[in-house]
């Protein structure tokens, strides 16, 4: 896919710097040239000079401490206890500490003021892998015109936070992992995928836009959101995506297979910056433009009329109207009454559902949740038990290192 280079310049995202400007991605020879050479489990210290005692005992202690760093974890919630989503604050929504999935106090999504979803950062980080951009979740049931985009932006959200969740398991397998591990990731993708592609080539095309454009809205004429920057940017993000799609093929094969774990990442961290600093242009330029020339029911009507868009698109439309309200519900919550939080996000949800769903999608929802479960959070849930299989692996290698390198130690007395 080729196409002249737009004579608008606009930051763009590059792989090696997720938290400086936006540039444009450089080629995969040139990110793979520069990427550090990938590490094999827990580096040892070199065995250290005969002659000095003290350094022998310090390199000892020094592998002590790795090998306890790479434990395996608590059986509590893993946010909480290692701090796996938190981060700073970006563009005008604050920071709060929340666990991986919102946590939700809502009232009814369909009237009144209610607190369905905090702005949070997600930053997703592990003692395997190397962490993503950061993931920002925008607010949702304050702002009428701000919750038409965030419905589908922070379910893309949600979805993309579980790929590098599974991602983190890869990286600490360094290529020994089974071929059918790399099918299931990649069915899992091609789901996101084909989300990804019905909120960009439908919803925003034929829902979003127009009810901007129809409106009158006058865009600021440096913003990216110009008709002829957006579609470049766009452009950009679909293209990051399907390069994506495309790495399948040479992971597939058994000497390409760390690849995953690089040049895809780096492929999908490429999509994430481009695809994050749009959703956060849309949320912050237009509300303000949109909201007084948006009622209560024109807001209804677009959001009925996105969500029945998602519920004809092709491929596994079912799972991407789940997808589109299951991070409302929010999971469970690090404070105390995690029950009545539970509770209170599956309202959430059947409120959202008696909003914008027909008779018969609405009788269709459990079939389509319940798939949901069985297919995208199972696999969620696999591949994080085999990076606690793999993590707990290393650090009996790494003790069993340690116990030799003491032996070796004790036979030198």
């Amino acid at each position: 896919m080729e196409r002249a280079e737009s004579s608008s310049s606009r930051p763009r995202a590059t792989p090696s710097n997720h938290q400086g400007g936006m540039n444009r991605a450089p080629s995969a020879s040139a990110a793979s040239s520069s990427r550090p050479p990938p590490t094999n489990g827990v580096a040892m210290e070199r065995a250290p000079s005969s002659s000095t005692q003290a350094r022998r005992n310090s390199s000892i202690e020094v592998e002590l401490q790795r090998a306890r760093e790479m434990g395996p974890k608590s059986s509590g919630n893993s946010s909480a206890s290692n701090g796996l989503y938190s981060g700073p604050s970006h563009g005008t929504f604050g920071a709060t500490s929340m666990g991986p999935r919102m946590s939700s106090a809502p009232r009814s999504l369909s009237s009144g003021s209610r607190a369905v979803g905090s702005p949070e950062t997600v930053s997703l980080t592990s003692l395997s892998g190397t962490g993503h951009p950061p993931i920002h979740m925008a607010p949702y049931g304050n702002n009428r015109a701000l919750d038409l985009f965030v419905v589908a932006h922070n379910g893309i959200r949600r979805e993309l936070l579980d790929v590098y969740n599974m991602l983190c398991y890869f990286e600490a397998a360094r290529g020994a992992m089974h071929t059918n591990e790399i099918v299931r990731f990649f069915l899992h993708f091609e789901i996101f995928h084909g989300f990804v592609m019905a909120y960009f080539e439908s919803v925003e095309k034929k829902v979003l836009w127009p009810a901007v454009e129809s409106r009158h809205i006058i865009i600021p004429r440096n913003s990216e959101l110009q008709p002829k920057p957006r579609e470049d940017l766009v452009f950009d993000i679909l293209e990051a995506l399907h390069a994506c799609i495309r790495m399948r093929a040479k992971v597939m094969q058994p000497e390409f297979r760390v690849e995953i774990s690089s040049a895809f990442k780096s492929k999908l961290n490429t999509f994430t910056e481009l695809c994050m600093h749009y959703f956060l242009l849309e949320e912050q330029v237009i509300p303000p433009l949109l909201n007084p020339r948006l009622t209560s029911k024109d807001k209804k009507e677009l959001e009925k009329e996105l969500t029945t868009i998602f519920s004809k698109a092709p491929g596994e439309n079912g799972l991407y109207v789940v997808m589109l309200s299951h991070w409302i519900a929010g999971s469970k919550s690090r404070q105390a009454h995690v029950q009545k939080q539970a509770q209170l996000g599956q309202q959430a949800v059947a409120s959202w559902k008696y909003d914008n769903l027909n008779a018969i999608n609405a009788s269709r929802y459990p079939v389509w949740e319940k798939k949901y479960w069985g297919r995208m959070t199972d696999d969620v849930d696999y591949f994080k038990r085999r990076l606690a299989e793999v993590e707990k692996a290393r650090a009996q290698q790494a003790k069993s290192q340690i116990r030799r390198a003491q032996s070796r130690q004790q036979s030198n007395y």
